[in-house]
């Protein structure tokens, strides 16, 4: 039987769970943040005082948002990156060659899938297999932090 205590921490693991899954999806990722920011920003001035920095701020806003896919691609990874870690025990040329897919060789396309893994590889300390893997595999220009 189930004490308080155990229901108490079981409760607590499963909003830490959802907490952590939400911060990859809305803020993990720095361009979906910077997209979040900018069309929010663009909600919420007053259009008298920015009438040419409103639909601006949209503009460049809610494409940079679609393209990372509102965060998915880099919580899918980070997901599939922390099973990875845990069942292997570390982060392997192999599985990071296969999360990139077909962006390897492009200088923007596949930071999505990069951010995600940068996040789990740092959350089971493994950033120092992260970087010589992505040296190796990846040409994306936008720094992962």
């Amino acid at each position: 039987m189930e004490t308080e205590q155990d229901e108490k921490q079981t409760k607590e693991s499963k909003l830490k769970k959802i907490v952590e899954q939400a911060y990859v999806l809305l803020a993990g990722n720095r361009l979906t943040l910077m997209s979040e920011l900018m069309i929010g920003s663009g909600l919420f001035l007053s259009g008298d005082n920015h009438p040419t920095l409103k639909p601006l701020l949209g503009m460049i806003g809610f494409p940079v948002y679609f393209v990372t896919v509102c965060g998915l691609q880099t919580l899918s990874s980070y997901n599939r990156t922390i099973k990875h870690i845990k069942k292997f025990e570390k982060l392997d040329e192999r599985f990071a060659k296969e999360q990139m897919g077909e962006y390897k060789n492009n200088l923007l396309m596949g930071y999505c899938q990069l951010q995600g893994m940068y996040l789990a590889s740092k959350k089971y300390n493994q950033l120092d297999e992260f970087y010589k893997l992505k040296k190796k595999i990846s040409e994306v220009i936008i720094p992962n932090f």
